[in-house]
């Protein structure tokens, strides 16, 4: 193999499906890679941190190859190769866990994610991100990938698990994330492994914000699910109150477009009409089961979550609207989080307990409003 040398630079500002940095032609050369690099100190004009793509050449150019590229890239000095990818599952998994289903460099695995889920504990993506999952599935400019932020060392154990030590529930977790991903075509999951009370503590929480904060700016998704601030688990809280800070540390034009905090522990039922989000979770029904059947830990553990999730998604669907035929099969509600990161409320931001009470009045005034007898 050649000496692995620099041909490309650019900085990154968007995602990868909408703004390919590349022609076609060269996105199909086999012995070039796109990789990106995320500096050590913020751009000294916008004050962030810009990741670049570089085009790099992996092994000696074909002819072909060297006609279309002379007198096009300047020669430029040598780069490390690129990293082996993890397409081996070990018997113990250590935290933090990088893992690529399709065996793709992880740079390449990032960029290439178009839709994000960010969840507490293995299983909550596939529970509460499963619009996202779905609408990337096997489709070839739309990836989903997932973060799970906790190793669930706390959760329900009995019957088959009853024994089960912490550790070896831990790996048993990690390990059903990773099938999931294998089934779902995720581009990537990424397990950091916090406890639950450390990233309830303030300083836990900052470690991982920064976390959060520099995958983001190397993924930059158009649409990212995570906990909703209204659910009951104070975990998923801690997640959701961490990614939101960790999306405003982004630069502006790098943020998703849209971000969803999705049902999980209390259903978001009891948001008004206007304040619903539902999203359509109809698609692949075979897929949705696969993915939750994964998680037998917490199935045969004592928490039936697989039937749970599929009755709620039911329910949400008839439940949706009583004046109307049901639309859709199955159906996921979420709150539009998208606000609370908008660059264009920075200088006066929203805060996210008046965001959560605004939502909560309406609740309670269309309560009201139809128990009064004087119209």
């Amino acid at each position: 193999m050649a000496t692995t040398r620099l041909l490309f630079v650019t900085f990154r500002a968007f995602s990868w499906p909408d703004k390919p940095i590349l022609t076609p032609d060269f996105q199909t050369f086999p012995n070039f890679h796109l990789t990106t690099y995320l500096p050590a100190t913020p751009c000294p004009i916008c004050g962030y941190k810009i990741p670049v793509h570089a085009l790099i050449l992996l092994s000696a150019p074909t002819s072909e190859s060297q006609r279309r590229l002379k007198n096009n890239f300047a020669s430029a000095p040598s780069l490390p190769t690129v990293g082996p990818t993890m397409a081996d599952t070990p018997a113990t998994i250590s935290f933090p866990d990088f893992y690529i289903p399709d065996g793709a460099i992880a740079p390449e695995a990032q960029a290439r994610t178009s839709h994000l889920g960010i969840g507490a504990h293995a299983d909550d993506l596939e529970f509460m991100a499963y619009h996202g999952i779905s609408a990337c599935y096997e489709e070839e400019m739309h990836w989903f990938s997932g973060i799970t932020c906790t190793n669930g060392a706390g959760s329900v154990r009995t019957g088959p698990h009853a024994g089960t030590t912490d550790t070896a529930l831990v790996n048993l977790r990690a390990q059903e994330q990773r099938q999931a991903a294998e089934i779902g075509k995720y581009s990537f999951i990424q397990q950091l492994g916090y406890t639950s009370q450390q990233i309830k503590a303030p300083a836990g929480r900052e470690a991982l914000v920064a976390q959060l904060a520099q995958m983001l700016i190397m993924t930059q998704p158009e649409v990212l699910y995570t906990h909703n601030p209204a659910d009951k688990h104070p975990t998923h809280v801690a997640v959701c109150l961490a990614v939101l800070e960790a999306i405003r540390r982004m630069p502006p034009f790098s943020r998703p477009k849209k971000v969803y905090g999705c049902e999980l522990w209390r259903d978001l039922d009891w948001l008004s009409q206007e304040d619903k989000i539902a999203l359509d979770v109809s698609a692949h029904p075979e897929l949705a089961e696969k993915l939750n059947a994964c998680f037998d830990s917490q199935i045969s553990g004592g928490k039936r979550y697989d039937r749970a999730v599929l009755g709620r998604r039911r329910a949400n669907a008839t439940f949706y609207d009583a004046h109307t035929a049901d639309s859709f099969d199955q159906l996921w509600l979420a709150m539009d989080l998208t606000p609370l990161i908008d660059h264009e409320n920075e200088a006066t931001p929203i805060n996210l307990h008046d965001f959560v009470q605004e939502k909560l009045q309406r609740m309670q005034d269309s309560i009201l409003d139809a128990l009064k007898t004087d119209a």
